[in-house]
């Protein structure tokens, strides 16, 4: 049985970061899956329109996103990410999983992939005005998909731990993941959640 830890927030949330933080802080071999990472394997014209909405696809109210759905590269994107995660875990690798989970469906997929191993769901959260701030400083997403992300991501979801990035430095976001997933031997969440 391998841990999975199962990052979910929106972009700009601090996920990646986190995910980094942590794996430099373990004693043990943690290996880092995330959406980004995947995207960045498909030839880089996808990145660009009109291929990107076969990723994901944006929904608009004049200038404003206001959904973001998926595209059928992205399904297969995401689908084989949680896949390979759990291969990797199956394989005796700890895993971090930096996710925007959009789909309760996505939830349902993973419980079942990762039935056999520990996973620790943790919500990575950060207010609305840091999270637009910090998308307008980076040249690499969509700007305005934070905000959707914010207001979706987290619905309907239980958590094992959360945390705030906005409140501290990675490190100290960092011990407070570790200081739980310490003390706590068996996370919870899936079950709370019905879905195992």
């Amino acid at each position: 049985m391998s841990t999975i830890v199962l990052l979910n927030g929106a972009a700009g949330a601090g996920k990646t970061t986190l995910a980094r933080a942590l794996q430099a802080s373990f004693d043990v071999p943690y290996l880092i899956a995330g959406l980004d990472r995947y995207i960045h394997m498909l030839p880089d014209h996808y990145s660009n329109p009109p291929l990107w909405s076969e990723i994901y696809h944006y929904e608009y109210d004049d200038d404003d996103i206001v959904a973001v759905e998926t595209g059928a590269i992205g399904e297969r994107l995401i689908d084989g990410m949680q896949r390979s995660a759990a291969a990797l875990a199956g394989a005796g690798f700890n895993v971090i999983l930096d996710h925007v989970i959009l789909d309760p469906t996505w939830i349902d997929d993973m419980m079942s992939l990762f039935a056999e191993h520990t996973v620790y769901f943790i919500g990575v959260h950060c207010p609305l005005d840091v999270l637009l701030e910090r998308e307008r400083q980076r040249h690499d997403h969509t700007v305005g998909q934070a905000r959707v992300h914010h207001e979706v991501v987290h619905q309907g979801r239980i958590y094992d731990f959360e945390v705030d990035t906005s409140t501290g430095t990675p490190d100290a976001i960092t011990h407070q993941v570790k200081a739980f997933m310490l003390t706590t031997p068996e996370p919870s969440a899936f079950a709370s959640m019905g879905l195992t």
